[in-house]
């Protein structure tokens, strides 16, 4: 192999490692949502008060979620996935 079919062939690597965490963030971002709304529905008003510490997985999971845009990178995964583009470089790359 080449140096440039080498590079080609780290490159389509590291793509792939990104794919895999992308896939990862946006199935954690629906797992704290279905397990924040279970466990809210479960406990009622009572598990926001502090004394239970739920105050902090709250603000938490949703910091998680807002700082952390999973629309964008199901977005992105889904192009790659019907078009074969790999998704540009960005902030929230």
């Amino acid at each position: 192999m080449d140096q440039a079919g080498a590079r080609r062939a780290g490159a389509d690597a590291g793509h792939h490692r990104q794919g895999s965490a992308g896939q990862r963030d946006v199935h954690q971002a629906g797992q704290f949502r279905v397990a924040t709304s279970r466990i809210f529905e479960f406990t009622g008003a009572r598990a926001t008060v502090r004394a239970t510490g739920l105050d902090r997985f709250w603000r938490d999971a949703r910091t998680l979620t807002l700082h952390d845009p999973v629309a964008y990178k199901a977005q992105e995964l889904g192009d790659y996935l019907l078009t074969g583009r790999y998704p540009r470089v960005t902030a929230y790359s």
